[in-house]
């Protein structure tokens, strides 16, 4: 059912509050669509780099001034120094699609700490988690398989606890040990629960927000009444707030605007003066110093009121979506009657990362130090740089980031051509010898001029095929490439060939001028000074053929129509290899193919007896397949490698580096035979590039970490 007020053609699958995490919707499709990564077995000393900042879900203060913060995959940092320095403290869930909703630090205990978090995988559902440690380990407190989107302490009564799920209202009279059903189960209406509010005075009223209007409670759940009067008809109430003084002021924000109620509940007044855009509140926060200063998170900048919500000024660029406002109290050297110290107020935003205010929320600085989780999609390595590297960053500011000194500074990949920081919509980018390429999500490709500083378009020219295919005699028994024997000449391609999406593009290679594309339906070339591309063959289309140089310049192997291919002469000809594929693997299947040699192999080795070298690797999605290049058979490569689709790769003189679609990065150091987990402990993610720097340290990309880097001593 369409939200009315929002406008919405399809519902969240949590209601207008899955705006809350609609930045993250590209991490929401990929972290799906990888698997979860099983535990590791010991634990390196990954650190993180990249642009500071990243996606922060949900704050939370304790009475000693620590400042907590939730993420979109289950990580909770800490800030002792009012968000100057922030660390990674623990992680609430082995699961990486943990959305921290909602952290509360229990005010008589200020080293407990809850979190209410559900799955992105909805049908895992989610649970009330509980930390003694000030977020370091994390156990199961109740609400097992409830998505669970908030939680609250009463004022009055401290042991009391209300959480709002998906199914309902539940409470706990024991400081969170147990927990009751407070609304009745079942109920059409009062379910899917987004906001929970506790009048400061009495802990049996409890209002509750749902995506269909608010409810209230007098009696601790027996009975619950609507109390929409006034609102505009399947308004979500996302956030609820119970005056600290007047107990029967209540604020409300929903998707249709800011309402305050004057006499608990019983009727409504929409506030005037943020405009209908900014109406998506995520959270609303009154000032402890002054109760008629109110702040509202919106997902168009922070929104303030100085007099009880008349007016209202937005003290914060348009484009910051706030996810969460928290007010510090008090320090102790501010705690005197005329200290002019101003209050703190910490933002937690989707791209911006953590911002602090010393003037009562007029203007923000970033609090990042310490603090760097933003979502890498991707990260490639220039072939001629080891230090120079480009990173995709989706949702970030900037979207495309290249560093050249390794990763210790990174800055936005200028283009004097286009807005922003490259073409929108980056689906994936890719390396090569002459430069960073970029293939959009309508399949569009671009290549950057690093001297002009602009993107350039490449366009696909559907053609008859100019470049032929041969046969050399020393590789017999070769056959021409898709060229049946009946066939005197190559037929033009058809309009099918232009590729429609950023799957259609699965590699790009170079050799010279000339750059190869591969697609689903053949293998595109062309060359710099023209910017097109035209069909390489009119051969039996290719599923994804990809490929890179050997030692020798002019050769190249790739994977064309589930079979290999091979130039010897920079791509003007090319001769297939006829070594069969296992049974069970399909042409369809391959991904990628990468040449050898990848590391000195020793002559006495056991493990290499009879396998000559150089080996060729070959990516599927059943596994990793090598074998050599004078070999006559593949094999799966196993011993400690996974059978999975390898993602993202890296091959240097000494070592080879491989993520999996299933998680986990994977090292071999004798030419692909052996490998070992690179152990991330509580960091471990979903990896999508890998790099190795010139000072021999590796750098990852990862869907739930960032970009990370491991130092050359640490490498097994």
């Amino acid at each position: 059912m369409p939200c009315v007020s929002c406008n919405d053609s399809v519902r969240a699958p949590h209601g207008c509050a899955g705006a809350r995490v609609r930045g993250r919707s590209v991490m929401l499709a990929m972290v799906l669509f990888f698997a979860s990564a099983p535990g590791f077995a010991r634990q390196l000393a990954w650190q993180p780099v990249g642009p500071p900042g990243g996606n922060v879900l949900s704050l939370a203060v304790s009475p000693a001034r620590d400042v907590y913060l939730g993420t979109a995959d289950g990580h909770v940092f800490v800030s002792q120094d009012g968000g100057a320095n922030w660390r990674l403290r623990g992680r609430v869930s082995s699961r990486h699609d943990a959305v921290i909703q909602k952290l509360l630090v229990d005010t008589q205990r200020d080293h407990v700490l809850f979190a209410a978090v559900w799955f992105q995988d909805v049908r895992a559902g989610g649970a009330l988690y509980r930390s003694n440690d000030g977020g370091a380990t994390w156990t199961v407190a109740g609400l097992t398989g409830e998505i669970v989107r908030t939680v609250q302490q009463s004022p009055s009564a401290p042991d009391v606890f209300v959480a709002g799920t998906r199914s309902g209202v539940f409470r706990s009279s024991d400081a969170g040990q147990s927990w009751q059903r407070d609304s009745p189960e079942g109920d059409p209406e009062l379910r899917n629960v987004d906001s929970i509010a506790i009048d400061p005075g009495d802990s049996r009223i409890v209002y509750a927000g749902t995506y269909h209007l608010p409810w209230k409670t007098l009696d601790a759940g027996h009975t619950w009444q609507p109390v929409a009067a006034g609102m505009i008809d399947d308004s979500d109430i996302m956030s609820l707030r119970v005056d600290a003084i007047r107990h029967d002021r209540v604020f409300a924000s929903a998707c249709s605007g800011i309402y305050r109620s004057e006499n608990g509940g019983v009727r409504w007044t929409k506030l005037q003066g943020i405009p209908y855009s900014s109406r998506r509140t995520q959270s609303i926060v009154q000032d402890p110093r002054d109760p008629r200063i109110v702040y509202a998170a919106t997902t168009e900048g922070l929104w303030v009121t100085r007099d009880g919500g008349e007016s209202w000024t937005r003290t914060t660029p348009r484009d910051w979506v706030v996810n969460d406002v928290v007010v510090l109290p008090a320090s102790a050297a501010a705690s005197g009657a005329n200290d002019p110290a101003k209050v703190e107020v910490l933002l937690g935003t989707e791209a911006q990362g953590v911002l602090v205010s010393a003037d009562d929320g007029v203007t923000f600085a970033p609090a990042n130090r310490g603090f760097s989780h933003r979502i890498a999609a991707g990260l490639v390595a220039d072939p001629s740089d080891s230090q120079h590297l480009l990173a995709w960053l989706p949702g970030a500011p900037d979207a495309l980031v290249e560093t050249r000194d390794g990763g210790e500074t990174w800055q936005p990949l200028a283009d004097r051509s286009l807005a922003g920081s490259g073409p929108p919509d980056v689906a994936r980018i890719f390396a090569a010898a002459n430069g960073w390429w970029v293939v959009t999500a309508r399949g569009a490709l671009f290549s950057y001029d690093d001297g002009a500083a602009r993107w350039t378009p490449w366009r696909f020219e559907v053609a008859a095929p100019r470049t032929s295919l041969r046969t050399r005699a020393s590789r017999q028994p070769a056959r021409r490439l898709g060229r049946p024997a009946s066939t005197a000449r190559p037929t033009p391609m058809s309009t099918a060939a232009v590729p429609a999406g950023p799957a259609d593009i699965f590699d790009i290679c170079s050799l010279g001028a000339r750059i190869f594309v591969s697609t689903p339906q053949t293998l595109w070339s062309g060359t710099l000074g023209e910017a097109i591309l035209r069909p390489n063959a009119a051969a039996r289309p290719p599923v994804a053929p990809t490929g890179a140089p050997t030692d020798d310049a002019a050769r190249m192997w790739m994977a064309a129509g589930g079979k290999m291919v091979f130039t010897a002469d920079a791509g003007k000809s090319w001769e297939e290899d006829v070594v069969p594929w296992p049974a069970e693997v399909h042409g369809a299947e391959v991904r990628w193919m990468r040449a050898g040699p990848f590391s000195a192999i020793p002559a006495a080795n056991s493990r290499t007896a009879g396998l000559p070298s150089p080996p060729l690797l070959a990516a599927t999605a059943r596994g990793l397949y090598r074998r050599t290049e004078t070999g006559r058979s593949w094999q799966l490569v196993q011993n400690g490698l996974p059978a999975a689709e390898p993602v993202a790769s890296f091959f240097g003189a000494g070592l080879c580096v491989i993520a999996m679609r299933t998680g986990g990065l994977y090292l071999s150091r004798d030419g692909a035979l052996s490998w070992e987990r690179l152990d991330l402990g509580s960091e471990s993610g979903l990896f999508t590039g890998t790099a190795q720097n010139g000072d021999g340290s590796l750098l990852a990309a990862s869907l739930t970490e960032g970009l990370l880097r491991l130092p050359a001593d640490q490498i097994p």
